[in-house]
């Protein structure tokens, strides 16, 4: 990859992280960061029929302030509302119970965060390997970012699997400020 690739690389990937730290609003169908799997999938897991929070602790930037678990962000300007959007609104393990949901002022369903109940675990199905593409779309959704053709530029560079998982437990924003500063992360880029 030439050095020009890199720098877009870097701008691009810059551009996905500064907006997941600014708190970006994600359109979020239930089937992105949260899953309906808790804990591994070997013995003892539990799995559910409902999307499940097992990617965040339910708090996300918004505007200058920062919205716990069991809240929402109404507006970018820094309002933070009770209730849910989707599960990554809720605390790790927890589900948006959209079955009494509540329109909000934009008529978005606003729901309530809880452990779903044992009329939502189902038997767990294996996990299918996770390739660097379903890796990025995680992490980007976990931040709350687009993530558009950015993976695929992630991807060529062929990340090992120590990298991968290094940008899974790095934050956003240590992402987004190894990004301002043209740094490498996780031995990637540079």
């Amino acid at each position: 990859m030439n050095t020009h690739n890199v720098g877009l690389l870097h701008v691009s990937l810059l551009l996905l992280f500064v907006t997941a730290c600014e708190g970006g609003e994600v359109d979020d169908d239930g089937s992105g960061g949260g899953s309906a799997t808790v804990g591994s999938t070997g013995a003892g897991a539990v799995c559910y029929d409902v999307p499940v929070n097992d990617a965040t602790d339910g708090s996300a930037a918004c505007g200058p302030e920062i919205c716990g678990a069991g809240s929402y962000c109404f507006a970018t300007v820094g309002i933070c509302r009770p209730g849910c959007l989707s599960e990554l609104d809720c605390a790790g393990g927890e589900e948006c119970d959209l079955s009494n949901a509540t329109p909000n002022e934009n008529g978005d369903p606003v729901g309530l965060c809880a452990r779903p109940g044992p009329e939502h675990e189902v038997p767990c199905s294996n996990e299918q390997p996770r390739t660097c593409a379903s890796r990025c779309a995680g992490k980007a959704t976990l931040c709350r970012a687009p993530n558009d053709d950015l993976c695929d530029a992630l991807c060529a560079q062929s990340p090992s699997s120590d990298q991968l998982d290094c940008i899974e437990q790095t934050s956003c924003m240590e992402l987004g400020e190894a990004f301002e500063n043209g740094t490498p992360f996780c031995g990637v880029g540079g």
